[in-house]
């Protein structure tokens, strides 16, 4: 676990209940010495501010002590009748109620965790994991949703292994939000059962824009980029409205452009076919596909960052270093992440072929909070 959570941890479960313990102390000497008025009806702050990160245990704890001190206080203060009674009144009630909160607290925080649990089943089922080689590439992936509370969102990326090319996809759903996922694992799902059924890859995403068109409203789409990698470094491209990927040659650089792509996947209304982009690899080059949660980053000014500065040095980095390289500069530089971010590079030059593969997926973690 790392350091700052220990802190975190030990702040919520020892700090908070110190905490309520000193200000109960704090407010009985402030009674002790004036004598002339009680502060005993304070006492309940304490085991309202325990209820608010502590046990139901803790919090009974502090409760006890805050009735046992504040009905001695009434007893020490010269105070009429009624004013005493309303005193004791707050008292128990609040010796009743901060235990119940803290109780409430817990379970929905418990429920909270389930539901965690639950959306990682659901990150799997979408998003299974990527190997690490298929066929002569080497493969890594990342992916940060732009929602704090979810862990996947609407880009996706997916590889498929058939006979001797590797299939790719990477892809951005319109919007965010669960509709985006329920989308994005449609389209993950047709592109892997589809990809050994058809004999090109225009004939593939062809097939999965008509699919996916009776399912979407008039305003939802798919931007997506297919791709596929034969064991002896020829790649081919077919975008649908999706940004081309970056090309990296002897430690350089280059953005792709592809000239004749289509419209995103899934729209009410015909576009014109992509035309496929092929080209050659050299041993160690490497292709980063990637998302708008990339290409559109915004730094702390509003102004879109550079993409040639994002990617510096993804073809130097070590392999599984390179992606966290990219996270790390993103983050330093982006005022905030406001989009999904999906990931994928791809390196051409393993030797060996390995066995057919059908995987989306897999995660590469930089610390956030920037």
């Amino acid at each position: 676990m790392p350091e700052n959570r220990r802190v975190h941890r030990f702040i919520r479960t020892e700090g908070w209940f110190a905490g309520a313990i000193v200000v109960l102390a704090a407010i009985a000497a402030a009674d002790l010495s004036t004598p002339r008025s009680s502060l005993a009806a304070a006492c309940a702050v304490a085991p309202f501010l325990a209820s608010a990160t502590c046990s139901t245990m803790r919090t009974l704890i502090v409760s006890g002590l805050a009735l046992v001190v504040g009905i001695y206080l009434i007893a020490i203060n010269d105070q009429d009748a009624v004013s005493n009674a309303v005193r004791f009144v707050v008292l128990i009630f609040t010796a009743v109620l901060a235990p119940t909160v803290a109780r409430l607290r817990e379970d929905r925080e418990r429920r909270i965790q389930d539901l965690t649990r639950v959306a990682r089943v659901a990150q799997d089922a979408v998003l299974t994991p990527v190997p690490p080689t298929s066929g002569s590439l080497r493969l890594a992936t990342a992916y940060e949703s732009a929602s704090r509370e979810a862990l996947i969102g609407g880009d996706l990326f997916a590889v498929v292994s058939v006979g001797r090319e590797t299939r790719l996809l990477v892809g951005d759903v319109r919007g965010k939000g669960l509709d985006a996922v329920k989308t994005a694992a449609m389209v993950l799902a047709l592109f892997r059962e589809s990809a050994h059924q058809w004999p090109t890859l225009s004939e593939l995403a062809a097939h999965c824009d008509r699919s996916l068109k009776p399912h979407l409203s008039d305003e939802d789409f798919v931007t997506a980029m297919f791709a596929a990698i034969g064991d002896t470094g020829q790649v081919e491209l077919v975008s649908y409205g999706h940004p081309p990927p970056v090309l990296t040659h002897d430690q350089t650089f280059r953005a792709l452009e592809i000239p004749d792509p289509a419209g995103p996947l899934g729209l009410a209304f015909d576009t014109d076919e992509p035309i496929p982009f092929r080209f050659d690899l050299d041993p160690g080059d490497r292709l980063l596909f990637f998302t708008d949660g990339l290409a559109e980053a915004r730094d702390r000014d509003g102004n879109f960052l550079d993409l040639g500065e994002l990617v510096t040095g993804v073809g130097a980095a070590d392999f599984d270093q390179a992606l966290p390289g990219v996270l790390a500069r993103l983050h330093s530089a982006a005022q905030q992440i406001d989009d999904d971010l999906a990931l994928l590079l791809v390196e051409y030059g393993v030797p060996g072929g390995a066995e057919p593969v059908v995987a989306s997926g897999t995660f590469t973690s930089v610390p956030s909070g920037h």
